[in-house]
């Protein structure tokens, strides 16, 4: 397994393993309306234009992905605690 940058061509794939990946923690949170469930290709071009995006790749196949939102890092109710209490 290889670690590289994202190319542009990539971010159709990775926005659906995305959603594949975040789907089992908005139904544990029963709440689809969780960030990487809701983005959309147009947000994913424009975080490809500001933020490094990496892809994680076996046997010539994207397989994993990691957008540096740290979601994975933080968690998703540590990124909703937050949220609200911007509120």
């Amino acid at each position: 397994m290889t670690i590289e940058k994202a190319e542009f061509s990539d971010l159709e794939k990775i926005l659906s393993l995305q959603k594949l990946a975040y789907s089992s923690e908005a139904e544990i949170c029963n709440d689809y309306s969780i960030p990487p469930l809701v983005q959309t290709l147009d947000g994913i071009i424009e975080d490809f234009k500001n933020k490094l995006i990496l892809k994680a790749i076996s046997n010539g196949a994207v397989v994993v992905l990691k957008n540096l939102y740290f979601y994975k890092k933080l968690g998703y109710r540590v990124f909703r605690e937050e949220q609200e209490n911007e509120k």
